[in-house]
């Protein structure tokens, strides 16, 4: 009878998600390749941050073209978020943390929170737990998670921000909320900004009214759209500052800088 009852409850499903957590943390960091990832430009640039530099003040001998020197200094070709998220971690360990497991960390996190977001797409615990095992260990998120390079890390990162984006969007429906965890995806892989007509279109209900009578443009509420777009704006309005910051231009040019024209080694 306790057991129906612990099952039933509402404690249930964060167990289910911290049980996947622990496995998808046990599975990926024994699979994984078992050293710290050469390519830790984040956990470099967490460092800058915390002593107040924008970018490094030397750069390793194994690096493929992703650090950008310029002013005397080397700037990290990708958006930042994910540095920021290792900030804590690299306060306390220094700038020698393992960045994979830091990878390991937010790949575990987000098999967690898919489980929860599926919790919100159907009330079939079956297709829950089926759909999160397909998820954590029968797609590539396993192999990028378990790798923890610059490039991957910014693709974990980038999906944790667009899973909670698209959480709220099926729960409390706040889009300036919305657009922030948006932008966080963003400032964590830029092509993710392109997944804002998926959230225009999410949330139609609160900003298209249902009015037969008026122009199209009558039927329209603003405030919705606005509040959503203001979320996406912080972050879009805080790129153009970092770059401005770095390369004098709010524009992201750094692959321009680095002389490739497209990021030939990422996926």
């Amino acid at each position: 009878m306790g057991l129906s009852r612990f099952v039933n409850s509402n404690c249930f499903p964060f167990f289910i998600a911290f049980t996947f957590f622990i496995l998808a943390f046990l599975i990926y960091s024994a699979t994984g390749p078992g050293f710290p990832t050469p390519y830790n430009y984040f956990t470099w640039l967490a460092d800058a941050f915390l002593h107040g530099r924008l970018g490094l003040t030397k750069a390793s001998s194994i690096y493929l073209g992703e650090l950008i020197p310029s002013n005397g200094r080397f700037y990290v070709i990708y958006p930042p978020m994910p540095a920021i998220l290792l900030m804590p971690f690299v306060a306390v360990w220094g700038p020698t943390f393992n960045q994979t497991l830091g990878s390991v960390l937010f790949g575990s996190l987000n098999v967690s929170l898919f489980y929860i977001l599926m919790g919100r797409l159907t009330q079939d615990l079956r297709i829950q737990i089926w759909m999160t095992l397909l998820f954590g260990f029968g797609t590539i998120h396993w192999y990028i998670a378990s790798v923890g390079s610059a490039w991957y890390l910014a693709h974990v990162v980038s999906f944790l921000f667009l899973t909670l984006a698209i959480y709220e969007t099926f729960t409390n429906r706040r889009p300036f909320l919305i657009g922030l965890l948006l932008g966080a995806s963003y400032w964590s892989r830029l092509p993710t900004i392109l997944s804002l007509p998926f959230f225009i279109i999410m949330l139609s209900d609160m900003w298209l009214l249902k009015s037969k009578e008026g122009s199209i443009l009558g039927k329209i509420n603003l405030k919705p759209l606005i509040r959503l777009g203001s979320g996406v704006g912080v972050f879009v309005l805080v790129n153009f500052t970092y770059n401005f910051l770095r390369f004098h231009t709010p524009f992201d040019v750094a692959y321009f800088m680095s002389g490739i024209d497209t990021p030939s080694h990422e996926p």
